[in-house]
């Protein structure tokens, strides 16, 4: 496993200011709580990262919420027929990927789906997340900083608001009063 010393959860750290394409496999992992903590550039065409199996367990031997794509800066695409899964334990499903707002020497990460199928949640954390094609099989979550990003989809893409939010042409705009 890799990461931060004191964090080494994950099985690939992909390091910022480096563009990184993933193609045509699979990616899986029983041992890591993370499959992907991505800071780069980052293409996944045609690719399966299966979080399904990630370990239940934190350090202190709690259950925990995972992350099977987690974007904290660079810019990552998500393409080609790829399907990122999330694992569900005891009913609750965890996140298939997040979008981050900047912090420290990042930038604000930015996801495009374009012709993916994603199976589990969504967390809105800052950052920007572009929806042109593919398939949600889980709910977008407004996550701490969700006010500072951008949401946008297309028509074609089929995604409910998270509660407080609603679409207006194509843009997340969060409602006012809250209802």
């Amino acid at each position: 496993l890799v990461g931060s010393p004191s964090t080494q959860s994950q099985a690939f750290n992909l390091k910022k200011g480096n563009a990184i394409t993933l193609k045509n496999g699979t990616i899986t992992s029983t041992v890591a709580r993370m499959l992907v903590q991505n800071y780069a550039d980052l293409t996944l065409d045609n690719m399966v990262l299966d979080g399904e199996n990630l370990a239940a367990k934190n350090g202190k031997g709690s259950d925990y919420v995972a992350y099977t794509l987690s974007n904290c800066d660079g810019d990552t695409v998500i393409t080609g027929n790829s399907v990122i899964k999330a694992r569900v334990l005891d009913g609750q499903t965890s996140f298939a990927f997040d979008t981050y707002y900047k912090a420290g020497t990042y930038e604000d990460a930015t996801v495009t789906v374009n012709g993916a199928t994603i199976d589990g949640n969504v967390e809105l954390a800052g950052g920007s997340l572009t929806l042109t094609a593919g398939t949600l099989n889980g709910a977008l979550v407004a996550g701490s900083n969700i006010e500072k990003g951008t949401v946008t989809k297309d028509d074609a893409f089929t995604a409910a608001a998270p509660a407080g939010y609603e679409w207006k042409d194509g843009v997340l705009t969060a409602i006012y009063p809250a209802a």
